[in-house]
C-alpha cells in the first residue's frame, strides 16, 4: 500500500475570493510518508467563519482512504475526520473535472473570525497510487455566517513566508554521543552528518549521524574516541568527495567516509611542529577550496592561516606555508577564529578576534598559496558590528561576505569586489534594530547555497534572514529560541551547518544539535522529481 499524506498549516485568518491554492502534477511515483505542507492565511475582509474545509480534486480511479484533520486555532483545539466525496453543501466551487472525484473534510465546530490564528495539520491517503500523468488541485475553504451570506466560501492563499524554516527536533548525548560546541558539516552527498567532540570530560573525537536526505533527520551512526586527537573543533568536506578534514589543538586529522554505511576512518595525522609543519595551533576552523586542491586552517594560538596542498585521489595533504599575523606585512589574524575561500577560488578571507579583524589574501589557483592584500578592522574607517570577530560566510555568487560580531550583538556586511577579491563595508545588523532579533552574542553564521538565506545563531536563538541575490539586501524573516514553542536544542550557540540541498539547517549547541527544516512549511513534495506545485490550475 502506499499513502500519500498532504499536510497544510494554517495561519492569519481573514476571508478572499476562491480561487485553487495549489496544484500537483505528474509524472511521478507516490510513496509512504510523501508529503506537502504550507503555511496559509486567509486574506481579505475579515469575516467570522463557523467551518474550515479542505478540499482536494483527485482522479475518480484513486481508492481513498480516511483522512484527518487537527490543530489548534484561535487557541480552541479543531478535529475533524473521514473521507467525504462531494461537495460541502453548494458553493462556489467549480465542479470537478471530468475523470476526478471531490474530497472535503471539516472540523465543523469551530467559529474563528480574522484574529485567529493557529496550525491546523490535514492528512489525506489514497491507496494504490499509479504511476505516470496526473494532476490534483487544492483548496482550503472557510465558510463564514456572516448575516446573507450563509453557504458562501473563501479560499485561502498560500503564505510562504510566514515561517520558512521550522523546528524538527533535537539531539541530546546518548552513551557518550555530542561532546561539547563544536561545529558540524554535511557530506557532500548529504546522508552524513559529522559533529566534532571538544576538549572536556569524554573526549570524543567526532560524533557522526546518519542523515535522511528526505527529511534531514539524524540516527547516530558512531563515535569516534581517538586517543591521538581526542577532540575536533571543526571539520570540512572536500567538494565531491568521501575525504573530510577536522582540526583540533595542534592537530589536522584526515578521514575517509565510507559512502554506503557513513562509518570513518582517519588516514593520515598532521601535527604542528612536526615534519615541517606550522601554523596549527590551536585550530579553530578549517576549509577546502572549491576546486577541492588545498585545505586552509585558521589557527588562534599561532595567529596564523596555514596551508596545504591535497591529493585529489587519496586525500593525502602535504604542507605547503603558514601565513602568520606580523610576518611579511600579514595583519589581521591576532586570535584567528575562521577561514573562508570564496566560491570562484580567488580569494581567502581569515577573521581575527583579539582585534576585530578581516584579513583578504590572494590565493594562486595553481599552488594554493596566499599573498596578504588587505586588513578592515572594526572601529576603523567607519566599519561596524565585528567586534571580537569570530565567524564569515562568503555568499556563492562572490558578492557579499559576513562577519560575526559577537560583542557586537550583530553582524558586519561586506560587498565583495568579483576582480580584486577587495571588501568594502556595506553596513552592520544590530540587535533590535530594523526588526532584527536573535543575534545577541553571535558565534556563527551561514548562508544557504542559494544565497536566498542567511542563519545566524544567537545566544539561545535561531535567527533567518533572507537575501535579494540581485541586490544583495538582507531582510529579517523569523527568529527562534530556546524552549519556547516547542523548540529545544538552543542552548549556547557554537556553529551552524546547512545541508548541501538547502532544505536544512543543524544548530549545534553545548552537547546539543537542533535541527530545522523548511520542509515543515516546503513548496511542495519532497523527492527531487518533476512534480510541481503552483499556485494556479493547469
Amino acid at each position: 500500500m502506499r499513502k500519500t499524506v498532504l499536510c497544510c498549516a494554517l495561519a492569519t485568518l481573514t476571508i478572499t475570493g476562491c480561487t485553487v491554492i495549489s496544484v500537483l502534477s505528474g509524472p511521478r511515483d507516490l510513496i509512504p510518508g510523501d508529503t506537502a505542507t504550507y503555511v496559509l492565511s486567509l486574506d481579505g475582509p475579515g469575516y467570522t467563519a463557523v467551518a474550515l474545509y479542505l478540499v482536494c480534486d483527485v482522479p475518480a480511479s484513486w481508492d481513498l482512504l480516511a483522512n484527518s484533520f487537527t490543530g489548534t486555532i484561535g487557541g480552541v483545539p479543531v478535529s475533524g475526520t473521514g473521507t467525504v466525496v462531494g461537495d460541502p453543501y453548494p458553493s462556489s466551487l467549480p465542479p470537478p473535472g471530468d475523470g476526478f472525484q471531490r474530497i472535503w473534510i471539516t472540523n465543523g465546530t469551530h467559529t474563528y473570525d480574522a484574529d485567529d490564528n493557529g496550525e491546523a495539520t490535514v492528512d489525506f491517503a489514497v491507496n494504490d497510487v499509479p504511476a505516470g500523468e496526473f494532476a490534483l488541485k487544492f483548496w482550503l475553504v472557510a465558510a463564514n455566517d456572516v448575516p446573507g451570506t450563509t453557504g458562501s466560501y473563501a479560499a485561502v492563499t498560500v503564505n510562504r513566508e510566514s515561517r520558512l524554516f521550522a523546528f524538527v527536533e533535537a539531539l541530546f548525548p546518548v552513551d557518550g554521543v555530542l561532546d561539547g560546541m563544536p561545529a558540524g558539516v554535511v557530506s557532500p552527498d548529504g546522508r552524513t552528518l559529522m559533529v566534532g567532540g571538544y576538549r572536556d570530560s569524554t573526549d570524543i573525537s567526532l560524533s557522526n549521524f546518519a542523515r535522511d536526505p528526505l527529511t534531514g533527520e539524524l540516527a547516530h551512526i558512531e563515535v569516534l574516541d581517538d586517543p591521538v586527537i581526542p577532540f575536533i573543533d571543526a571539520v570540512a568536506f572536500a567538494p565531491g568527495s568521501d575525504h573530510a578534514y577536522g582540526v583540533g589543538g595542534p592537530m589536522l586529522a584526515c578521514y575517509d567516509r565510507e559512502p554506503t554505511t557513513g562509518f570513518l576512518t582517519r588516514f593520515q595525522l598532521l601535527e604542528s611542529g612536526v615534519g615541517g609543519v606550522t601554523g596549527l595551533s590551536t585550530g579553530e576552523a578549517v576549509a577546502t577550496s572549491p576546486d577541492g586542491a588545498n585545505v586552509y586552517v585558521a589557527a588562534w594560538a599561532d595567529n596564523a592561516v596555514s596551508v596545504f596542498s591535497r591529493n585529489p585521489v587519496t586525500g593525502e595533504l602535504s604542507f605547503v606555508e603558514a601565513q602568520v599575523n606580523g610576518m611579511n606585512g600579514v595583519q589581521g589574524l591576532e586570535q584567528a577564529r575562521d577561514v573562508v575561500v570564496s566560491s570562484d577560488g580567488a580569494n581567502v578571507y581569515a577573521c581575527g578576534g583579539a582585534l576585530d579583524t578581516i584579513a583578504v589574501f590572494d590565493r594562486d589557483q595553481t599552488t594554493g598559496e596566499l599573498s596578504f592584500s588587505q586588513v578592515l578592522q572594526n572601529g576603523v574607517g567607519g566599519v561596524t558590528g565585528m567586534e571580537y570577530a569570530r565567524a564569515l560566510a562568503v555568499s556563492a555568487d562572490g558578492g557579499s561576505l559576513y562577519v560575526v560580531g559577537s560583542l557586537s550583538d550583530g553582524f558586519a556586511v561586506f560587498a565583495r569586489n568579483p576582480g580584486s577579491g577587495l571588501l568594502t563595508f556595506s553596513g552592520a545588523v544590530t540587535e533590535g534594530v530594523d526588526g532584527a532579533v536573535g543575534i545577541m552574542t553571535p558565534q556563527d553564521l551561514a548562508l544557504s547555497p542559494d544565497d536566498r538565506h542567511l542563519f545566524v545563531a544567537g545566544i539561545n536563538s535561531l535567527a533567518v534572514f533572507s537575501r535579494d541575490p540581485s541586490t544583495n539586501d538582507l531582510t529579517f524573516l523569523q527568529v527562534d529560541f530556546d524552549d519556547e514553542g516547542g523548540v529545544v536544542g538552543l542552548g549556547a550557540p557554537s556553529a551552524l551547518t546547512i545541508s548541501p540541498d538547502g532544505h536544512d539547517v543543524y544548530r549545534n549547541a553545548d552537547q546539543e544539535v537542533a535541527v530545522f527544516s523548511d520542509r515543515v512549511f516546503a513548496d511542495g513534495f519532497e523527492l527531487g522529481n518533476a512534480s510541481r506545485w503552483d499556485t494556479t490550475s493547469p
